[in-house]
């Protein structure tokens, strides 16, 4: 994989080349411009993410684009309905929308029974929970809505649970170039207690991007991570880890994201294949 570097003012190559290295300002980036279905990241702080390839969505001279946004409050309160700062969608067309929510499942089981983007109503995807919930099991469940309802303006995203529940966390995922009429495949899901759990997801397409979210149940200051993919957004130290991982397959079949935890834990996992259009 190639790699190149960025230079601090003032700075030229090669007559300064002795005075480069790490303490200077130069930034490290991987190139990715000569890897087929390989995304090429400009990552901002933890909530903003952007990236594009060109051969996910053959209508979109720039490729697809991708945006994460912080869907739930700071400091959310046990209530029922959970509404989060105002989010104005992304321009672009043929863009879908997709709500990823991690909650305590609590002992009554506790789940994200719908939401809402403004006057806009997403549609559940699913949800995948533990068998027996308790105080220390998690619960995740993926929402989306399609170009046609993403709503104008500043709106902000209402979560309403099955129960009031004060650990939940959400992300705003954002695409364009999406197929409008058949925009995800099955969604696949996995729940155990476990260090390590994987979701495998039938790819139909070669342009097919596979996106995945997992949610564990775990003390603060651990680690919960996946591979392969690129990191859409990390959840971490609020009781709720959660994570998502999308991946620009480039080949049909079986395609696996396995989610690992620093510690055994209860993890609950969604996979399912974005179609191009």
């Amino acid at each position: 994989m190639p790699y190149y570097f960025t230079l601090p003012s003032g700075i030229s190559l090669p007559a300064d080349l002795g005075k480069v290295s790490l303490t200077t300002g130069c930034e490290l980036h991987r190139d990715d411009s000569a890897v087929p279905n390989a995304l090429t990241v400009a990552n901002g702080e933890f909530n903003v993410f952007v990236a594009s390839n060109p051969t996910f969505a053959a209508a979109e001279a720039a490729g697809i684009t991708r945006r994460s946004t912080v869907a739930t409050p700071a400091s959310p309160t046990s209530i029922v309905a959970q509404v989060g700062p105002a989010i104005t969608a992304q321009a672009g067309t043929n863009r879908l929308v997709v709500l990823i929510v991690h909650n305590d499942s609590a002992s009554t089981g506790v789940t994200a029974a719908s939401a809402t983007w403004g006057a806009s109503n997403f549609t559940k995807l699913g949800t995948s929970q533990p068998a027996a919930p308790d105080n220390f099991t998690s619960v995740l469940s993926i929402f989306y809505m399609l170009d046609a309802t993403i709503p104008a303006g500043s709106n902000s995203v209402t979560i309403t649970q099955s129960a009031a529940n004060s650990l939940i966390r959400a992300h705003l995922v954002e695409y364009t170039g999406v197929n409008q009429t058949t925009p995800l495949g099955t969604d696949v899901r996995a729940a155990a207690f476990n260090t390590s759990l994987g979701v495998t997801v039938n790819m139909t397409t070669t342009t097919g991007l596979l996106l995945s979210a997992g949610s564990a149940r775990m003390a603060d200051g651990g680690t919960f991570t996946a591979s392969p993919g690129s990191e859409i957004y990390p959840i971490l130290g609020t009781g709720i880890e959660g994570t998502a991982y999308d991946d620009l397959v480039g080949a049909t079949g079986n395609r696996t994201h396995t989610y690992a935890s620093s510690t055994a834990t209860s993890m609950e996992l969604i996979g399912v294949e974005v179609l191009a259009v």
